[in-house]
Order: structure tokens, then C-alpha cells, then sequence
């Protein structure tokens, strides 16, 4: 503690004018600057009064932008990001789109692309996306290849199907 500060006492009349405030829609941290305390000082003061309030937190209801689950945010994580995912295999699968160089025949193979153009005649490589059955992108045998139309179509197989 600062040498010749005091710490002020907040009176009665102040701490339930704060539980009014902070029940309302005023934060914790504003009613606590506007009287001139800690947070934390404000948050003792309430408890010695009231020991049974509970400060409630904010909750977001958000969806998952990969697999449409719904799931809740805090004010924090929810400020934090404009895509919200519900676990890390969501967020992987997005961040692999988003990071993907644009698809040129290299990246899958020859091979494979001429196989999915037998496949589907209006195959583009610019917005369908090829899955290989076995995992094995060096297998561009029909049997072996899919078409999804686009690659969320694709992403969602995998989260459905491993």
C-alpha cells in the first residue's frame, strides 16, 4: 500500500446502490471506479454485506462457423475473433481452407484431376474439390476419387467421417 493513502470504507448506502447498479447493466469495474475502490475491494465490500450475490457474466450463444454446433462464448472470447468454433478440429478444418494456396493441378496430381474430369465433366478445379477414399493422393484410380461440389461440402464429410 501507498504510504499516506487510506483505503476507503465504503458505507452501506454505497454497496447496495452497487449491487443495484452491477444487477442492472453497469459493470463491475465501473461502479468500482466511480466510487473510488478496487475492483476487488468492491467485490469484498458486496460479499461482507451480501454474501450470497453472485455476480453474472455475460454469455454469447454462438454457432460453430465449420459444423453449425451452438455453443457459449464469454464477452472476452467473443470480442476476440469474428469465426467462433467450437473445439480445435473445427478450427483446424477452417484454417486449412483459409490457408490454402489456390488448387492448380500440381497439388493434386495430374493424374487426379484428369480422372475426376471423366468423373464429372463439369469438374473445375478452381471450386470442386477432390477426396481420395483411401487417403492416398497418389491413388487416382475411379473408385478412389470423390467430387465434392465445393470444399465446405468437403470439410463436413470429414468432421461427419473422420
Amino acid at each position: 500500500m501507498v504510504e499516506g493513502k487510506k483505503r476507503k470504507r465504503l458505507t452501506e448506502r454505497e454497496i447496495k446502490q452497487a449491487i443495484k447498479n452491477i444487477s442492472g447493466n453497469s459493470s463491475m469495474t465501473n461502479e468500482s471506479s466511480s466510487l473510488g475502490v478496487t475492483r476487488q475491494g468492491l467485490r469484498s465490500a458486496i460479499l461482507r454485506f451480501q454474501p450470497e450475490f453472485t455476480i453474472q457474466r455475460t454469455i454469447h450463444n454462438v454457432i460453430c462457423h465449420v459444423c453449425g454446433k451452438q455453443f457459449n462464448l464469454t464477452p472476452s472470447r467473443f470480442k476476440r475473433s469474428k469465426h467462433h468454433f467450437c473445439s480445435t478440429d473445427c478450427f483446424s478444418m477452417w484454417y486449412m481452407v483459409k490457408v490454402e494456396q489456390p488448387k492448380i493441378e500440381s497439388f493434386f496430381g495430374r493424374e487426379a484431376v484428369r480422372t475426376a474430369q471423366s468423373l464429372n465433366q463439369n469438374y473445375d478445379i478452381s471450386t470442386h474439390s477432390i477426396h481420395f477414399i483411401d487417403r492416398n493422393n497418389k491413388n487416382s484410380s475411379m473408385r478412389n476419387i470423390e467430387i465434392f461440389e465445393t470444399e465446405k461440402e468437403h470439410i463436413l464429410y470429414h468432421l461427419q467421417n473422420g
